[in-house]
This record gives structure tokens, sequence and C-alpha cells, in this order.
């Protein structure tokens, strides 16, 4: 980062944290592909969505802000009622996961990822 703060020791943290995030929102959208009407699973996967997309742009990893931010758009989406609730959104957003999944722990290795974040975005 251009502010000269060494994020570096935050990373584990970071890592740790979103590795649980990550688990619980596949149980929770696993759940709620299941029951689509219910809104306490919605609410909890905008919430967890929200706060890795958080954690991610405080740490200035834009690549899982991004996917972040686009998944949780989804899930917007699908509460509105704009975006229906189906086997091919899940599809979609389950690879999304994985690949946040593989970002996050890219960080840890401290090497670039070579998820191409631009290509699911345009999903």
């Amino acid at each position: 980062m251009g502010n000269g703060f060494d994020i570096t020791s935050f990373i584990p943290k970071f890592v740790d944290e979103n590795r649980d995030r990550i688990q619980k929102l596949n149980r929770a959208i696993l759940a709620f592909e299941k029951d689509a009407s219910n809104l306490e699973l919605l609410k909890e996967i905008m919430r967890e969505v929200h706060t890795l997309k958080g954690t991610a742009r405080m740490m200035g990893f834009v690549d899982i802000v991004t996917l972040s931010h686009k998944v949780e758009d989804m899930f917007v989406k699908v509460k509105e009622g704009g975006l229906q609730s189906t086997e091919g959104l899940y599809d979609i957003v389950f690879q999304a996961l994985d690949m946040i999944a593989n970002m996050v722990e890219s960080k840890l290795k401290d090497v670039r990822s070579t998820t191409n974040v631009e290509e699911m975005c345009g999903r």
C-alpha cells in the first residue's frame, strides 16, 4: 500500500477469519438454496459477504473486494426480487466463493492470485 503501512503482520489473521467466514457462507448459501424464503439466512449471507468485502478493502486486496462486491450485489438483487434464486445462480455464487477462497489463501502464501476476477464478474 502506498501509505507506508505494513499489513504483513495482519495477513494471517485476515486469512484465518475469512477461511471461517467463507465456510460459514457456503453453509448458509446451501441452506438458502433449499429454502429461498428464509430471510434470516439471506440477511446472514449478505452480512458475511459485506464483512468479507470490508476486511479485504481494509487490507487493500482489491481482487477480493471486487468479486465479493459482485456476490453481494447478486444477493441484494435476490432480496429485491430482481434476480431469481436458481441453480444457475448458485453455481456462479459457489464458483465465486471458491475463487475468493483461493485469493484469500494466496495472500498468506504471498503469491499473486491467478484468478481472473474480470471474467468471473462478467458472468
